[in-house]
């Protein structure tokens, strides 16, 4: 088994984005829209929020499904224990 990535090593926009999906409640099957995470990072540029993605969905962090016009995202098992991980150090860090 490869070991767990290191979440520090997650750009910023890449740690909003999973923390975005699951304030949206984005986890496993339950997708959430593409346009309502963007909604939510308005204050970064699409180019960026699309790229992001993209390396969020090649890590296995998040999975991207397309439903009629929609393009969905959620949380995977990986990238919850990720998001865990991250809160843990910053709880860690306030301690």
């Amino acid at each position: 088994m490869p070991p767990m990535p290191q979440p520090d090593a997650l750009p910023d926009l890449e740690q909003r984005i999973l923390f975005a999906l699951w304030k949206l409640r984005g986890i496993g099957k339950n997708a959430v829209e593409e346009n309502r995470l963007q909604e939510e990072l308005k204050s970064d540029p699409p180019e960026s929020l699309d790229t992001s993605v993209e390396v969020l969905v090649n890590k296995g962090f998040i999975e991207r499904t397309h439903g009629s016009d929609l393009r969905l995202l959620s949380l995977t098992p990986l990238g919850f224990a990720i998001l865990r991980k991250l809160e843990e150090d910053r709880l860690q860090e306030l301690g």
